[in-house]
């Protein structure tokens, strides 16, 4: 067998711009540590260090006026680049495997039928062109195991635009489907479509975004479309859908043993997990039913407080009522005379109101005088 020639060229990365510098910078200098001939070509769609980037000797540094999208900057930095391949890399995603360009060129020089490696990618795309996210691939410490590719190549469907090495055979990224999102899975079909093979690389890598979305923080400086995300999404993969529908859904590539292994443990590391939280919920439910019954009980012991009170507040009443009855009599005029057919305590209580108790005493015995003779 005759042996391949190896491929000693220089191969063009290009890389697009969009501030986050102090992540570029990182990533930059983690790429030089870890890789060989190759050229830098940076597409420069808002960066506020371009003497950094002029220091790094790129082949060639396209500044835009505006921030024109990933997609029209990754075709951008196509035009430019030389050569049998090219690749494309995202500014946020540190690579850790030293020779890992080298290696994919050799693997690509080896076999000519593959025509697109990434480093993260899926086997599948389902029919409404939506990724299959259970048949991710990828070596990144934020995924479990299942994830991680058990070869060094495996075949997919998708590729994902993080990291791209492709035979720079003319092909373009289809910038009417989105200036951000499915550029990527457009370009892998393209390969496909054309008779090539798409496979992903078992590299060791770091999404920086990744650590952004963990901590809650903005995440529109590693954006590069002005438009709401999810809804630019929705719409890419709407046009994608409309474009390659002939070839969906598609798989490519397979999931092997140690996938459903560690899937099998992961499962049951989150049933625990699961079951614990489950416990704890009914130990925070139980402590809830039981500060309800305290509350119940105290709002029970409060509204019996509130009928006595009431109770007290309609005898408070009855007897303001009374008193007021009797203050009314009190400042009635009185009558000049008892009334007709009153009795003798009545006409005594009379005189006693209207007369005195002097007056009244001298009557009645008045009255009496006569007898005692």
């Amino acid at each position: 067998m005759n042996r391949v020639e190896r491929f000693r060229g220089k191969v063009p990365i290009v890389v697009i711009l969009y501030h986050r510098e102090e992540d570029t910078r990182e990533v930059l200098s983690q790429l030089a540590k870890v890789t060989t001939d190759y050229e830098l070509i940076f597409i420069d769609n808002g960066f506020d260090d371009a003497d950094y980037i002029l220091g790094l000797n790129p082949a060639s540094h396209v500044r835009n006026d505006e921030n024109v999208g990933i997609t029209r900057a990754v075709n951008q930095g196509l035009e430019i680049a030389d050569g049998p391949y090219v690749a494309v890399l995202h500014s946020d995603l540190l690579i850790y495997e030293e020779g890992w360009l080298e290696h994919i060129i050799e693997f690509m020089e080896r076999r000519p039928n593959v025509g697109l490696v990434s480093l993260i990618g899926r086997h599948c795309i389902k029919e409404d062109g939506s990724l299959d996210e259970e048949t991710l691939v990828c070596n990144l410490p934020e995924y479990q195991d299942a994830f991680q590719p058990s070869w060094r190549f495996t075949e997919i469907a998708a590729a994902d635009g993080t990291a791209l090495v492709m035979r720079n055979l003319g092909f373009r990224v289809d910038e009417s489907l989105s200036s951000l999102h499915y550029y990527d899975i457009d370009m892998s079909m393209q390969y496909i479509s054309a008779g090539y093979r798409v496979y992903n690389a078992n590299v060791e890598l770091y999404h920086l975004r990744e650590e952004y979305f963990r901590q809650g923080e903005d995440s529109g400086a590693a954006r590069t479309s002005g438009r709401e995300e999810d809804e630019d999404y929705i719409e890419a993969r709407s046009r994608f859908r409309d474009k390659w529908s002939h070839m969906l859904p598609i798989c490519r590539g397979f999931m092997d043993e140690q996938y459903y292994y560690h899937r099998v443990e992961w499962l049951k590391d989150h049933a625990a997990r699961l079951e614990l939280e489950y416990s704890k919920r009914g130990e925070e439910i139980e402590r809830a039913k039981e500060y309800v019954g305290r509350l119940t009980a105290e709002l029970d012991r409060v509204s019996a407080e509130n009928q006595q009170r009431a109770a007290e507040i309609d005898q408070a009443r009855d007897s303001i009522r009374g008193l007021n009855d009797e203050l009314a009599l009190a400042r009635s005029p009185l009558p000049d005379s008892p009334p007709a057919g009153a009795s003798i305590l009545e006409r005594i209580g009379f005189s006693l109101r209207t007369r005195g108790v002097r007056a009244t005493l001298a009557s009645v015995l008045g009255r009496l005088k006569p007898r005692v003779k």
